[in-house]
């Protein structure tokens, strides 16, 4: 029985060539050639080819075999994914996480979005809207912005007449002083710098401060240094007989107020004491005042009017005049009674200034 050297199938006697496979045989080669898989594997015979072998069978050399006399491929893994893009993800991700927080941050104070915090914070300024929240804002550095409103300091007071529970409120705040008055109570501001306090829009008349009491000023400021006023109507309730001013500063530098109204019955719009100085006045109107538009004692430092309105006084007001304090005067309109006091004065400079027709010669030059 003779079989193919190749693939091991039986052949008859003699053949040239396997009818399985095709190959070319040797003379005379009897036995089935021994199979080696390649690639250094080892087949071994199936058990139904040697059963065929033995009981002279023709085997069909099954499908599988002819795959496993090729060498076997292994399969190639794939590329190992690249974690730049997973690293660069997770970068842009916290980027955005951070910037969301900060905007958060940002809208709750106000600073974007007019997001309301601390009484509704726009562009650095604290908004208020009550005389309470005004005296609660006072404090180094901050930058008030009132709402459009009348606001009358009369109906706060009141809940301090009670003289224990003036105390209590005077020592939870250190920037803000209720003191007793001789017809009611008065608010004092005292030791802050860089103060600013402005109405809500560009037209004084739109945002008024009041108070009751005669002998209260308005706003008595004392040790402070840096406070701006902006935009803002100020005086008494009813004109009459007055002993406080509507604006006073009491050892007080570097002051700007621009575009007030401030009115009677003050005895005086301004009044600076106890070396105050470095006052600077421009775009405003003092009227109907008790005394006069202004009073300055003891002054220290430029005392500045610039494009101001004095009229409708029950007189010209005062200067102190001392070697450390210099008065002027531009581009600024007097009444009657300022014009009585002013016209002669010799102490203070004036520039483009308008002045009525003096009715009387002052008793008493102001500058002396």
């Amino acid at each position: 029985m003779a079989f193919c050297v190749k693939c091991g199938a039986q052949l008859p006697e003699g053949a040239g060539f396997c009818n399985n496979c095709g190959a070319a045989q040797g003379a005379g080669e009897q036995a089935a050639p021994q199979m080696q898989p390649q690639s250094g594997m080892q087949y071994q015979q199936p058990q139904m080819q040697q059963a065929a072998q033995q009981g002279g069978m023709q085997y069909q050399q099954p499908q599988m075999q002819q795959q496993f006399q090729a060498a076997p491929q292994m399969r190639s893994q794939p590329p190992k994914k690249s974690r730049t893009g997973l690293i660069i993800g997770l970068v842009c991700g916290s980027v955005a996480l951070v910037a969301g927080i900060v905007v958060l941050i940002l809208f709750l104070t106000g600073v974007i979005g007019g997001g309301k915090s601390n009484g509704g914070n726009t562009d650095g300024f604290i908004r208020v809207s009550t005389v309470e929240e005004l005296v609660e804002a006072i404090r180094p550095q901050a930058k008030i912005r009132m709402e459009p409103g009348y606001y009358n300091l009369n109906g706060f007071l009141a809940r301090y007449s009670d003289a224990g529970a003036r105390e209590a409120w005077n020592e939870e705040h250190p920037y803000v002083r209720i003191e007793e008055v001789f017809d009611g109570m008065e608010i004092i501001i005292t030791n802050v710098y860089e103060l600013t306090l402005e109405g809500g829009t560009d037209h004084p008349a739109d945002t008024e401060i009041v108070t009751d009491p005669r002998y209260a000023a308005v706003l008595r400021f004392d040790r402070c240094t840096g406070v701006e006023i902006n935009c803002l109507t100020m005086g008494h309730t009813d004109r009459g007989d007055c002993a406080g001013d509507v604006l006073s500063f009491n050892n007080t530098k570097n002051i700007v107020l621009q575009s007030l109204d401030l009115y009677g019955c003050g005895v005086y719009g301004i009044g600076c004491d106890q070396y105050s100085g470095n006052l600077y006045v421009s775009d405003s109107v003092i009227r109907d005042c008790e005394y006069g538009p202004f009073a300055i004692y003891n002054g220290e430092g430029d005392f500045s009017f610039t494009n101001c309105t004095f009229s409708g006084s029950a007189g010209g007001g005062h200067f102190e005049y001392n070697d450390n304090s210099r008065l002027s005067f531009n581009t600024c309109s007097f009444g009657q009674e300022e014009s009585n006091i002013w016209y002669f004065d010799e102490f203070a400079n004036f520039e483009n200034c308008e002045f009525m027709e003096p009715e009387y010669y002052p008793d008493v030059d102001p500058g002396v």
